[in-house]
């Protein structure tokens, strides 16, 4: 598929997005240069560290290595996520930084003019997430979904992402239980799809169709024309039902958990 927003648009939307999840965690960092990011939240899981490279070129893998660097000398994981170009480029980079293959992510997109209807669920109410409280239990879900401890993902996403401008996390619920979330992150007409999790004992009861069906053709209301998000092999099939096509196979290496290197 190809898609007429840049890949490097795409990208650089999702770091806007991550800066904006993790900058209120006591441990954020960030580092941008023109073909990379690392965005860290200082917690001890990988899901919650990231470095993307989006380009090949001499400066994109000495930023690469310097972003590893960074990581390993807080003793932290991450995941490193490569446009298919850059981790053809950087494959000796790669092995030699000691990093783990991890399976390749599929980036997917979809147009918003054609959106099926959203289908409804019985007793499911679909809003926007607006207090701490409803906040910390659509977190929750996102953290058992994904592995992760529930402190560390309560510490990174807070209340105060809630004040974030261009973040709306969204909340699936039925008898004021959390069932399933997403967050989205808006940049003109472009959509970013992130922290999308449903509970484990809610799966596979059109929960998750609602709430994405739901989001998407909100923001299409509101002019937003193309969705986009990094996709996990268990929700593919779900997004192709709402209209969502692979654009690449993003490459996935993990840099392992390391004692941090006091000087």
């Amino acid at each position: 598929m190809t898609s007429d927003i840049a890949t490097e648009t795409l990208v650089r939307v999702a770091c806007d997005a991550l800066i904006g999840l993790f900058r209120h965690a006591p441990g954020f960092e960030a580092r941008l240069t023109r073909d990379t990011w690392l965005v860290a939240s200082g917690e001890p899981h990988p899901e919650l560290n990231w470095i993307a490279v989006v380009a090949p070129g001499p400066a994109a893998e000495a930023a690469l290595r310097d972003h590893v660097a960074a990581m390993r000398a807080r003793g932290l994981p991450a995941l490193v996520f490569l446009t298919p170009n850059a981790a053809e480029a950087c494959a000796s980079a790669l092995a030699s930084l000691g990093l783990i293959a991890s399976k390749p992510a599929p980036m997917m997109v979809c147009r918003l003019d054609h959106l099926p209807r959203p289908r409804p669920a019985d007793g499911l109410e679909i809003v926007p997430i607006r207090d701490a409280a409803m906040l910390r239990a659509g977190v929750d879900v996102y953290a058992d979904s994904f592995g992760i401890p529930p402190a560390s993902a309560e510490r990174v996403m807070g209340e105060d992402v809630l004040r974030e401008p261009a973040l709306t996390p969204y909340a699936a619920t039925r008898e004021d239980a959390v069932l399933a979330v997403a967050a989205t992150s808006r940049s003109g007409n472009v959509l970013y799809l992130d922290l999308m999790a449903t509970a484990p004992a809610h799966r596979r009861q059109g929960i998750g169709s609602a709430l994405l069906g739901h989001v998407l053709a909100e923001h299409a209301a509101t002019g937003a024309t193309h969705a986009f998000m990094l996709a996990s092999d268990e929700g593919r099939a779900l997004y192709e039902r709402l209209g969502f096509r692979v654009l690449f196979e993003a490459a996935i290496w993990v840099v392992p958990a390391t004692v941090a290197h006091t000087p």
